[in-house]
């Protein structure tokens, strides 16, 4: 009766260690697939200095298209190809500026945009080298720099819609003489000489032609061939005088003969000096002034 209690407490035993251990137990759940590892690229931002380069390049080129195409969104929406053409062109003209050099000199930039700083030299007609120093601001559109661009950008003191305009004077040349005081080259009086061939009289023609060659060197045969055959009306030109060279002739007149008066720089004694004294700087008194 014992041995039977026995057993019947071993039993019971086993079946409450049995339910332990299942209640105790996690259930086994099946394994689930990992998740793919994101794929990460890093770009680094285009050269902000090439596309500064390639713009001036293109500027020296006069290739309007090439640089309007570097233009930024919001640029080229506010201006047209044309205008920007122009707006270039007539600064350029404007300062008389046939080429032109340019060095970069540093650069900013974050993830959208930059700014360049660079020097620009003109070479000009009117006043030598123009130097000036601007800064071109860039936003990174499409994965490209273009550039925001406006009148500063051709130079500094163009922004705010100013307008370039250049002043200039081209002083009078000094007059120069000889040894003995006599006028080589100076401001004067100047009479300019022509033949109408309809007023030619037939009876002085010789006359005419005569005074002429006195005074211009014409030979008298080649200018009475020019004068029957030319149209009545058109003007045979002759020669320029001083009112002192020219004196004589004007004070006989011959018919045909007609003369225009202006004041300019003249070569005096038919300009047989201005082949030394053309192309020589006088500086007189009054230009120091």
């Amino acid at each position: 009766m014992k041995l039977f209690r026995l057993l019947n407490f071993i039993l019971v035993v086993v079946l409450l260690l049995t339910a332990c251990s299942s209640a105790n137990s996690a259930p086994t759940l099946p394994p689930t697939s990992s998740l793919p590892q994101p794929a990460v690229t890093i770009r680094s931002a285009p050269d902000v200095n090439a596309a500064l380069s390639a713009y001036l390049d293109a500027y020296k080129a006069d290739d309007y298209n090439a640089m309007y195409a570097m233009l930024s969104k919001v640029t080229s929406a506010a201006l047209s190809l044309e205008e920007f053409a122009k707006r270039n062109k007539d600064a350029l003209n404007e300062m008389s500026a046939g080429t032109f050099d340019y060095e970069i000199l540093s650069a900013l930039m974050n993830p959208l945009s930059a700014e360049v700083s660079y020097r620009v030299t003109y070479h000009t007609v009117l006043v030598g080298d123009l130097q000036r120093d601007m800064v071109a601001r860039f936003s990174l559109e499409d994965g490209a720099w273009k550039l925001q661009w406006d009148a500063a950008n051709i130079l500094p003191e163009l922004a705010g819609e100013n307008a370039l305009r250049m002043d200039y004077r081209i002083p009078s040349r000094g007059d120069v003489y000889d040894r003995n005081g006599n006028p080589l080259a100076a401001q004067s009086d100047v009479y300019a000489f022509y033949i109408i061939p309809g007023n030619v009289n037939e009876d002085n023609i010789g006359s005419l032609t005569a005074r002429v060659w006195a005074l211009c060197g014409i030979s008298q045969d080649v200018l009475e061939q020019d004068i029957l055959n030319t149209p009545d009306q058109y003007a045979i030109p002759l020669c320029e005088a001083s009112p002192e060279e020219s004196a004589g002739i004007r004070s006989a007149a011959p018919s045909g003969l007609q003369w225009a008066q202006y004041t300019s720089r003249y070569y005096f004694e038919q300009g047989s000096s201005s082949n030394i004294v053309g192309y020589t700087t006088y500086i007189s008194a009054d230009n120091l002034r």
